[in-house]
């Protein structure tokens, strides 16, 4: 049981936010870079002796890309009459997860980065910008699939 060193996080999301109104803006990511896979709980050997994966993963990261976001909910297809602001996001993440078996893991992720975003109409901090630091907490559902 060892970590893993050189793992590459290719990652796209969509969150859709909540507000007192309901549903609000909307950020879409496409984020890669370096990570680590710690396992803290070994998942022990099968009945022929063989090495299971582990159970328990820690994933510290450290990613970059491209971010759109737009001021309410998307109406697809995403075009650029509905983006408030597209530009670039750095992030650093750690994550637990417990995996059930090699391709799934469900576990909870803490992160927090800087964006710089240059506005299509709308932004919240200038008249042609919108740049600072964010963070958040999530819970994950992720499929490894080992390509």
């Amino acid at each position: 049981m060892g970590a893993r060193l050189l793992v590459v996080d290719f990652s796209i999301r969509f969150q859709q936010m909540v507000n007192s109104g309901g549903t609000g803006g909307t950020l879409l990511t496409a984020l890669f870079g370096p990570s680590l896979e710690i396992p803290v709980k070994g998942g022990g050997q099968d009945a022929q002796g063989r090495q299971r994966p582990p159970e328990v993963v820690l994933h510290p990261s450290l990613v970059a890309g491209l971010v759109f976001g737009t001021l309410v909910p998307v109406d697809p297809p995403l075009t650029n009459a509905q983006l408030a602001g597209k530009g670039f996001l750095t992030m650093g993440r750690f994550g637990v997860e417990r995996m059930f078996g090699p391709i799934l893991g469900v576990g909870a992720e803490i992160e927090g980065g800087y964006h710089y975003l240059l506005g299509a109409s709308g932004v919240a901090n200038g008249k042609d910008h919108s740049a600072g630091w964010q963070m958040g907490g999530f819970a994950t559902v992720a499929f490894h699939l080992g390509v």
